[in-house]
């Protein structure tokens, strides 16, 4: 049996055990299937729904900014598909934005010195298993045929370790230009390579989203920041929804 993910949590423990309260709620739903998939609020903790509010507030930045959106950690992939569906509800006949995701599917690798282990930092933690991402791919196959222009793919998702991954990726789609990256990665090498790809593609004044930068327990992605020309030409802040999440805004070019 695949082991139990452990995710990024700073939650007391007696809120995950009210939360239990939440799981019997859902799992005992007089609802129909049908009635339960238009009915999620119900079920959405106000946590998660900043989440949501938080991925709509990087989104509309990025509204008059030409380039692909890019997400690097992928795991459930429900930001995947969230931030997917912000571009057919903000801008539906964008069909020259795509939105990407890089994940292994098989938990961390490529781990450091740099990097803190714990429990959520280790080589079995975000396992999909070997057949979610066939799953993911469905339902992102729905999404884009439940849309508008359903016939033009506008999303995909790259499987493997970052650090060979994106420049592979990178040969592949030379005429490529991000407006938005999301990086929920936690760990130096992969943090590092994806920055190096962002240094050359990021638009000016196209945006980076950061899960961890300074936290102790997560500090191969402040490390790795720290070494990245975008460092000291990007503008920071914290966003509204979720402060332990910083935004940057790239403002120059041609970095230094």
């Amino acid at each position: 049996m695949k082991k139990k993910n452990i995710p990024h949590t700073t939650s007391p423990t007696s809120k995950k055990l009210l939360r239990n309260k939440l799981k019997h709620l859902f799992k005992t739903s007089p609802l129909e299937t049908e009635d339960l998939l238009v009915n999620f609020g119900l079920f959405t903790r106000s946590s998660t729904f900043a989440k949501q509010l938080f991925l709509y507030e990087i989104y509309k930045n990025i509204l008059n900014i030409p380039g692909n959106i890019h997400v690097y950690g992928v795991w459930w992939g429900q930001d995947l598909a969230l931030l997917y569906n912000l571009r057919e509800v903000l801008e539906p006949h964008n069909v020259n934005r795509k939105v990407i995701g890089f994940d292994t599917f098989d938990g961390y690798r490529s781990m450091s010195k740099f990097d803190k282990k714990s429990d959520v930092i280790n080589k079995d933690n975000y396992n999909t298993g070997q057949k979610y991402l066939d799953y993911l791919h469905e339902i992102m196959t729905y999404h884009e045929a439940e849309n508008s222009i359903g016939n033009i793919k506008k999303f995909e998702i790259i499987k493997g370790d970052l650090t060979s991954t994106i420049k592979e990726y990178g040969k592949r789609n030379k005429h490529e230009i991000v407006s938005l990256a999301y990086l929920d990665l936690a760990i130096y090498k992969p943090t590092l390579a994806v920055l190096s790809y962002l240094e050359k593609n990021l638009v000016k004044g196209g945006y980076i989203i950061m899960d961890q930068l300074n936290n102790n327990k997560y500090p191969g992605e402040t490390l790795a920041l720290k070494e990245s020309k975008l460092f000291n030409n990007c503008e920071f802040r914290n966003s509204k929804f979720l402060p332990d999440r910083t935004i940057l805004k790239k403002i120059k070019w041609f970095l230094r």
